[in-house]
């Protein structure tokens, strides 16, 4: 297939003068070829055990020490001096700047792990994440089509793409009656479609792919304070929804069988918690760009400090969402000062390396 596809490209740039990479086209005809082997081809092979460890210490003192530790790196963040690698006074104006992106970090952080925590418990997959269902790719989808045509009002279309990915995920869900395993594995198939067309719009030296670049380099280019006070009212109706479902949440929990015994209607619990996951990672890669791992990163970690109840399992996954991206905003200013690496590429670095732990023990 590579030779065959790199042969074709070669002749259409001969005869029609058309340059495009092969890899990008190469991946953007392999990944409905991956969707119809998933569709196809795949069994089900996974086994939905008792994945938490053995508690060792009081899940309260846990709790506490991660709000001791968002606490630090709060400080951190703030008072740090990054040209001299110390502490001093720092300037009002730069404070003020601090604490507005610290503060979309923390709303953000929180936003991040609990999708991880929720989609995980919807599809019974410990790496399940956003990235994982395409729901990021399909922001990125609305974005870059939006950029093409010139139509503005980028945020509309992101949660478009977003809900789109999402509304062809329940329709292969119901057209081939699938399961939420193999759901994840034509999301990493349209993440791979979307980066394709991504790579194929950069190579075309297109004035409008330097816009799309800086949106997936994961900076506050984009954010403003009408996009900062939408935020924080869209996290405080993702937390009331969630607060008004925890006790769905808490039976589903227990399995689809226990579920559907009690009188619970999975179809719809699993559509609004999917749609509001969607719209959360839209108005993400608008504030911040495309972030990956941080919900799986946190999910990973809760199940290694082996929190039982829920509850807990709800909070100290938010606490280290936060941490982990206050973590990675340090990391990305600190190795490079005065550059900022974009806080995405630090984030995947991080969470390449707990994939593939989770992936060897799972």
């Amino acid at each position: 297939m590579l030779f065959g596809v790199d042969l074709f490209l070669q002749i259409l740039q001969i005869l029609k003068g058309i340059d495009l990479p092969t890899g990008g086209v190469l991946a953007l005809i392999g990944s409905p070829l991956f969707i119809f082997a998933v569709l196809k081809i795949l069994k089900e092979t996974f086994n939905n055990d008792d994945i938490y460890m053995s508690c060792y210490f009081k899940e309260k003192y846990i709790i506490a020490g991660l709000i001791l530790l968002v606490l630090m790196l709060f400080f951190l963040n703030l008072y740090f001096d990054f040209s001299t690698l110390g502490f001093k006074n720092i300037s009002d104006e730069i404070l003020v700047l601090r604490l507005n992106r610290l503060f979309i970090l923390f709303l953000c952080g929180i936003l991040l792990a609990l999708v991880g925590f929720i989609l995980q418990r919807l599809s019974f997959n410990p790496i399940a994440s956003p990235e994982m269902l395409g729901i990021n790719s399909g922001a990125s989808l609305g974005v870059l089509f939006a950029l093409y045509f010139s139509l503005g009002y980028i945020q509309i279309f992101a949660i478009m793409g977003a809900l789109l990915v999402l509304c062809f995920m329940f329709f292969l869900s119901i057209k081939f009656n699938i399961n939420m395993q193999k759901i994840i594995l034509i999301g990493v198939a349209i993440m791979f479609f979307v980066d394709a067309l991504g790579k194929i719009f950069l190579s075309s030296g297109d004035f409008r792919a330097y816009a799309f670049l800086a949106y997936t380099q994961a900076g506050f280019i984009n954010i403003d304070e009408n996009l900062s006070l939408f935020l924080l009212v869209y996290t405080g109706v993702f937390l009331f929804v969630l607060y008004m479902l925890y006790p769905g949440l808490k039976i589903f929990s227990l399995g689809e069988n226990c579920a559907l015994s009690v009188g619970l209607n999975i179809t719809k619990f699993r559509i609004v918690f999917l749609i509001l996951s969607a719209c959360a990672c839209a108005l993400i890669s608008l504030c911040i760009g495309p972030f990956s791992f941080i919900g799986l990163l946190a999910t990973y970690i809760v199940r290694l400090l082996g929190i039982k109840k829920l509850y807990n399992q709800l909070l100290s996954t938010a606490l280290l969402g936060i941490c982990l991206i206050f973590l990675a905003y340090f990391i990305s200013k600190v190795i490079l000062f005065p550059y900022e690496i974009p806080l995405g590429i630090v984030a995947t670095l991080l969470g390449g390396i707990c994939l593939f732990f989770m992936i060897k023990k799972y």
